[in-house]
């Protein structure tokens, strides 16, 4: 078929002629999801998905490569569909499908933290900055900032923030976007210290009612107050930087002036407390 690369086009192909976009962030598929999509692509497919004409050496079938819709192509493989519905349109190339694909697919559900981590790290190696990539894939700054982080963790524990790692033993993004200031050797060693502490202190609180203990030692009060107001703190924080524009634009140019100059306060007294708890680390 004879196609011009000037005009979109929308049709059927045979699901052999597509191969999988090897730049495509995602890389985890449910397999049962997939099959039922499949059963439901059996009797209508809602929508094409974009590809570009593609010719590989070694594959004499393949005559289009994915930009998007890697689920329905598998779906439609799983079921045995013989032909997908494919559209192209001008303007994405080989050049830069990674960051068509980028923008197609993360307003979506399913795409892991790493496998959003990995796409958006392979974008800054290609030259863009973080600004830019926001507006890609329609996120903040703090968004795309805390999911390059995770790129600096151990690579023990980047396995444990997404599947095949059960739900309950993944890491948290929070929990990994604070190791991921740390270097790789001292990751595992806070990380080990972290989940300990969890886990003592819920042990604790349980010996204490069941010891009909009437009131927790001075020492316990104020280490549960001390990581509180941290914690709340640092959740103030992380809200203020998501909801960014929506809010701060609204101060008056006195008010952000007087909120710049506490912040910049805040980070002059942050110092010394980090220094406290790394003492306390060992």
């Amino acid at each position: 078929m004879k196609l011009d690369l000037n005009n979109p086009w929308s049709g059927r192909v045979a699901v052999e002629s597509v191969c999988r976009n090897t730049a495509q962030p995602r890389v985890h598929f449910d397999v049962p999801l997939l099959e039922k999509l499949g059963r439901s692509m059996k009797r209508k497919q809602q929508a094409p998905c974009p590809v570009i004409p593609y010719k590989d050496p070694h594959r004499p079938a393949v005559e289009w490569m994915l930009v998007d819709g890697e689920r329905r192509w598998r779906a439609a493989k799983a079921v045995g569909l013989k032909t997908l519905w494919v559209c192209f349109e001008p303007g994405v190339t080989d050049e830069n499908i990674h960051e068509s694909s980028l923008a197609a697919n993360f307003n979506r559900e399913g795409h892991t933290k790493m496998d959003t981590a990995r796409a958006l790290q392979k974008e800054i190696d290609a030259g863009r900055t973080v600004d830019e990539l926001a507006d890609v894939v329609g996120k903040s700054n703090t968004w795309v900032t805390m999911h390059l982080s995770l790129m600096k963790l151990h690579s023990e524990l980047q396995v444990m923030m997404d599947p095949p790692t059960p739900k309950d033993r993944r890491i948290s993004l929070t929990v990994a976007g604070a190791l991921s200031a740390y270097p790789k050797e001292k990751q595992m060693v806070l990380f080990a210290k972290h989940c300990a502490g969890r886990k003592e202190g819920a042990a604790l609180a349980v010996l204490r009612t069941s010891a009909g203990a009437a009131r927790s030692s001075t020492r316990d009060t104020d280490a549960q107050y001390a990581f509180g107001r941290i914690k709340s703190a640092f959740q103030t924080v992380r809200e203020l930087n998501v909801l960014g524009d929506k809010i701060l634009n609204k101060l008056s140019p006195e008010k952000a002036a007087e909120a710049l100059v506490m912040l910049e306060q805040i980070r002059a007294d942050v110092v010394p407390l980090k220094v406290k708890l790394e003492e306390v680390i060992g």
